[in-house]
């Protein structure tokens, strides 16, 4: 932290951890967290963008999973406070001391400058004195005190940091076999160039494709004097008599339906699979079985015709992939889940509460927040916010001339041919149900 030595945490016995970054000291319950929630705010806290971070720590403090909670931030004299539940909360400055002590249910925020020295505990434990704990200058404790001062006192100094807890094992992903690849579908043709969005500076050109050379297929050298001869050729099989093939006939039509992950081309789009929640929808089964939108003519996982050998009946179901979001660059992320789109969305809650995947756009030109838009699937519908990006999240509808901007407090629909602007990047979502004019 900027102009401060050392935190002084005292430790107890409890589920309190202590979490100490550059710009960042967090005091947390995490009795009720789940362990990948801990983890992800762990990791998250050594993080030195200031806006993101304070993003960050704001929804953990209103995710009541966490329990009791403060945050400090501190960057170029500026102090920001974060905490909620039964705590006790001491803030010294040059003018005044002041006691806060967070509603339960409700969150505390609030700005400082010229500070001396922040104390946070629980309102169960007596204040901390200044010469009791140790220092933390860096990493994660169990604790359920701390306190952020200046100086560390002469007993404070002389004590030995507290190490960080190992990492646990974790255990060898296991490889499922790959699913079977769906029949390919057309793909749309690309659509006119769009109208450039206000102020935007004009994409590069596309690079060129590698060139590659023929093969050349010279003679074969001769082996090396005293080289053993290669052994003849393998007599072709006796296609007079051939042998019994070993098989048995499989009854495909009672196997189960498989619904097939849309295979991803690469690109400067990479996108990460975490959500695990499976969404039942209404809508139509194909010959073979296949969940489909209601107002489908192929299926989109198999692309046979709809209502061939029977009449469709509207039937629950798990929703499949709805579609495609294709990138400026060629490559596409599959719209399977909710998705939080950004230079580095891994620290958004929804990704840390694996109730989203995260889409990761390359950004050379330094205009991607961390976590940009957030993209929310509700039945069959596509809709997207923006989640207070630096510089906003533009929409072109498609047959549109003009770019509209996407709010940050109401989700907005988008369909099929629509066309986001996260930066200076683009993607263009495919809905699947879509027919291509």
């Amino acid at each position: 932290m900027s102009d401060i030595d050392v935190a002084h945490v005292r430790f107890e016995a409890g589920s309190f951890v202590l979490v100490r970054g550059p710009i960042a000291t967090v005091l947390f319950d995490d009795s009720a967290a789940s362990p990948e929630s801990v983890a992800a705010l762990m990791a998250a806290s050594t993080d030195t963008d200031y806006s993101a971070l304070n993003e960050l720590l704001l929804r953990c403090a209103e995710d009541s999973r966490f329990g009791r909670f403060a945050a400090v931030l501190n960057a170029q004299h500026t102090w920001d406070l974060i905490a909620t539940g039964a705590l006790v909360i001491s803030v010294t400055t040059e003018a005044a001391d002041l006691q806060v002590e967070p509603k339960v249910g409700t969150v505390y925020r609030q700005a400082f400058d010229d500070v001396q020295s922040v104390s946070m505990h629980p309102v169960d434990t007596a204040a901390l004195r200044s010469h009791e704990g140790s220092d933390l200058l860096s990493g994660a404790v169990r604790a359920d005190r701390v306190l952020i001062g200046f100086t560390p006192p002469a007993v404070v100094a002389a004590s030995t940091p507290a190490p960080a807890p190992a990492p646990s094992p974790t255990a060898p992903p296991v490889h499922a076999p790959p699913p079977p690849m769906p029949m390919p579908m057309p793909m749309p043709a690309p659509p006119p160039p769009l109208p450039p969005p206000p102020g935007a500076t004009p994409p590069p050109p596309p690079h060129a494709p590698p060139v590659h050379a023929p093969p050349v297929h010279a003679p074969p050298l001769p082996p090396p004097p005293g080289a053993t001869p290669p052994p003849p050729p393998i007599a072709p099989p006796d296609t007079q008599n051939p042998a019994a093939p070993d098989f048995e006939l499989l009854d495909l039509s009672a196997a189960p339906a498989v619904t097939p992950t849309p295979l991803p081309v690469e690109g400067s789009a990479s996108q990460a699979t975490s959500a695990k929640r499976s969404v039942e929808v209404l809508g139509v089964r194909c010959p073979v079985g296949h969940h489909n939108h209601p107002e489908a003519v192929y299926c989109a996982q198999c692309g046979r015709r709809m209502g061939v050998n029977a009449t469709l009946v509207a039937t629950f179901g798990p929703r499949p992939p709805l579609g495609l979001f294709i990138v400026d660059d060629g490559s596409t992320a599959a719209v399977a889940s909710d998705l939080i789109i950004g230079r580095e969305p891994s620290a958004h809650i929804d990704i840390i509460e694996q109730r989203a995947d995260e889409l990761r756009l390359v950004d050379d030109s330094s205009t991607i927040s961390r976590a940009h838009v957030g993209i929310y699937l509700d039945n069959w519908s596509v809709t997207a916010i923006d989640l207070h990006s630096s510089n906003g999240t533009l929409l072109h509808r498609s047959g549109s001339t003009t770019w509209e901007t996407i709010s940050t407090e109401t989700r907005v629909t988008i369909g099929s041919g629509d066309t986001l602007r996260v930066g200076e990047r683009e993607l263009r979502l495919e809905l699947h149900h879509v027919q291509a004019p």
